[in-house]
């Protein structure tokens, strides 16, 4: 990953920060939002919990997201609606890529 990217996690913080890298909730949040961590922690929610891709896209993009850490339901939205079969997305992976999953929209 690039030095510069940014994380939602919310089960592994230790190892961004540990790997260098910055988490949206974390130490880092741009300059906007550097103090407002409950508005983080509502864009967290809106983003894990999408209905539609280009939403989650929109969020993710706005706030230069650039992994959001998997989880059962993430997967599962991303999944339908994207309407393909991504192989590559499970849950052995802790974390999905936002511009690749935005690509497929």
């Amino acid at each position: 990953t690039s030095p510069k990217s940014v994380f939602v996690t919310r089960s592994y913080a230790k190892e961004v920060h540990l790997a260098g890298r910055k988490i949206f909730l974390g130490d880092y949040a741009g300059q906007d939002l550097r103090l407002k961590k409950n508005l983080r922690r509502q864009i967290i929610n809106n983003i894990y919990f999408s209905t539609s891709l280009s939403s989650f896209c929109s969020l993710t993009r706005k706030y230069h997201i650039d992994y959001v850490e998997t989880t059962d339901t993430l997967l599962t939205t991303i999944k339908s609606l994207t309407k393909t079969k991504l192989n590559q997305i499970n849950k052995q992976i802790p974390f999905v890529e936002t511009i690749k999953i935005c690509r497929l929209n």
